[in-house]
């Protein structure tokens, strides 16, 4: 006779926690589930303004993330099981994108962009398993090709 087997419990849901300052201020607002970091992450400086909010899955990085510097996103990134995938937005103090540069497994790979202040294209980088490879052109500010070299590894 063939056993079966019964389903165990349900894993328990979060459990929201925040961490406050001797000032009462909230400083860390986040989620526990069997002792692992699960859901958002937020982090605030000493006046409640965001520094970080960082998606979790049991422990580990996981999806959309954001570092904020004075309360602006300065850096905005995903990541998948603890490793950075998918593109990452940079930004300068007045909110303007600065680079964009893409991550598969962790490294570098596929197109980066910089930008100039008033967001035209600077610089094009072409990477392959964290290292340029292919085409790099810079740009004048008026969009003409100013340069252009190829990497190989």
């Amino acid at each position: 006779m063939d056993e079966q087997q019964q389903p165990g419990p349900p894993p328990e849901p979060p459990v929201p926690m925040e961490d406050r300052d001797e000032a009462g201020t909230v400083r860390r607002r986040y989620a526990m589930a069997g002792g692992l970091l699960q859901g958002v992450m937020e982090t605030f400086d000493a006046n409640g303004v965001p520094e970080s909010r960082m998606s979790f899955r049991q422990g580990k990085l996981h999806g959309a993330s954001t570092i904020f510097q004075a309360g602006q996103p300065a850096v905005q990134m995903t990541y998948v099981n603890g490793v950075l995938d998918g593109e990452v937005r940079s930004f300068d103090p007045a909110g303007r994108l600065t680079a964009v540069t893409r991550f598969l497994g962790g490294k570098r790979s596929g197109d980066s962009q910089i930008f100039r202040p008033d967001g035209s294209l600077f610089r094009r980088e072409t990477w392959q398993d964290d290292q340029m490879h292919g085409p790099v052109e810079e740009f004048n500010p008026d969009g003409s090709l100013l340069r252009r070299s190829t990497y190989v590894a």
